[in-house]
């Protein structure tokens, strides 16, 4: 359509300026006019699309400068002379002018005299149309495949970054079963029962890579529960979420590596008054999520070397939000670590899912 449509536009001037100019010498009908001119016209829309497949069935970088050259030349000649030899038909059908239309070699003649260098012009205008257009199109193209190429990759650093954090928290979750293993069978029989269950929630949960926050808040609590069999009664966790925060989306096992930090650095082998804190809170376009600890504070992370947890959930939040969602390290004056996540508040609502779940 791009490509022939246009040719009405001529075809349609031609016709009333035929019309209106030559009424006043030789009249001639509306009718015929039409026909005379819009046939000479669109001749051009049947010619592009022969030229296109032409051209775009034997590109340049395909069969060399020398063969392009050849076969447009051969073009040129093919369709000048064609176009010529219809257009001196028409004249010869409703030239008003013609009471004893001459001979149609004599037509062509002048037709070729008069147009042939308007017919050439015409053809390589036409032909630099046709790869304009395809190049734009390939352009357009080659930007959709540079979009879908950089959602697969983030996709994929996703997936990554999602299977190096589940063996990191299997094997500090397995360590600590080993802890208890000599000193107390039966809760480490209960953990790993719990751990069981944990990474069956967060293989459930792995379809996704976002999820509603209070279906995060499940598995926390899940891995919580393992937690207070290492550290016992003398565990405490606070959790304070506001219920605007609940369907809000979040990354799937976004809390796990913070929880992690807090346990086997914050806290380490401290076993007195342990105590955590999960703030989650919507303001304004935002959701803001904080764990804090009161446990040994800034250097014990700092002698880790900031951890896989922490560095797997900053390269998570920047491949998901491009950099619209950030992670803060802070050290309270009263000692311990605070970790602060902000990122959209996008909500996708399941409300009876939600319901079924509570």
């Amino acid at each position: 359509m791009l490509l022939t449509l246009p040719w009405l536009v001529p075809g349609m001037i031609a016709s009333w300026q035929v019309y209106v100019l030559e009424a006043a010498r030789t009249p001639i009908g509306a009718l015929d006019s039409t026909l005379w001119q819009m046939s000479a016209w669109m001749q051009w829309a049947a010619w592009i699309l022969i030229i296109r497949r032409v051209a775009l069935a034997l590109p340049l970088d395909r069969i060399g400068p020398a063969k392009w050259v050849a076969l447009h030349l051969s073009g040129t000649v093919i369709v000048a002379a064609i176009q010529l030899f219809v257009n001196a038909i028409l004249d010869h059908i409703f030239n008003p002018i013609f009471d004893h239309p001459p001979p149609l070699l004599r037509i062509y003649r002048t037709q070729a005299l008069l147009h042939l260098d308007f017919t050439v012009m015409v053809y390589w205008t036409m032909l630099g149309s046709i790869y304009m257009v395809e190049f734009h199109r390939r352009f357009r193209q080659r930007d959709l495949d540079a979009a879908r190429l950089s959602a697969q990759l983030a996709a994929a650093q996703l997936e990554t970054l999602r299977m190096q954090l589940n063996p990191h928290f299997l094997f500090n979750a397995l360590n600590g079963v080993g802890e208890l293993l000599h000193s107390d069978p039966a809760s480490a029989n209960r953990m790993i029962a719990r751990i069981s269950e944990l990474l069956r929630q967060a293989l459930r949960s792995g379809a996704s890579h976002e999820i509603p926050l209070w279906r995060e808040l499940e598995l926390a609590d899940a891995y919580l529960d393992i937690a207070r069999m290492r550290f016992g009664n003398t565990l405490s966790v606070d959790v304070s979420i506001s219920p605007s925060a609940m369907d809000v989306l979040v990354p799937a096992l976004i809390l796990q590596p913070l929880l992690e930090n807090a346990f086997h650095h914050g806290f380490g082998s401290r076993s007195e008054s342990p105590r955590l804190e999960i703030v989650a809170n919507v303001d304004g376009e935002r959701l803001r999520i904080s764990v804090q600890d009161n446990g040994n504070g800034v250097s014990s992370t700092k002698d880790a070397g900031f951890g896989i947890g922490l560095s797997n959930t900053r390269s998570r939040l920047e491949a998901m939000y491009a950099g619209i969602a950030t992670l803060a390290l802070e050290a309270p004056l009263y000692g311990g670590f605070l970790v602060i996540i902000e990122l959209p508040a996008r909500v996708k609502v399941n409300t009876t899912e939600h319901a079924l779940a509570s």
